[in-house]
């Protein structure tokens, strides 16, 4: 059981890790904030702390 957790906590990690790397692409690309909010499902501080 812990183990399925603990996979379950670090396939997370991973996901969020790929959206914010999405994001900070999005950020070098010129998007703005709203439309990077939209496909990422990012909040406003999450993007703002990149």
């Amino acid at each position: 059981e812990g183990k399925i957790e603990g996979l379950a906590i670090g396939i997370e990690e991973g996901r969020k890790a790929e959206k914010i790397q999405v994001a900070k692409n999005m950020i070098d690309k010129g998007f703005d904030i709203e439309t990077i909010k939209i496909v990422t499902c990012l909040s406003d501080k999450e993007i703002e702390e990149i």
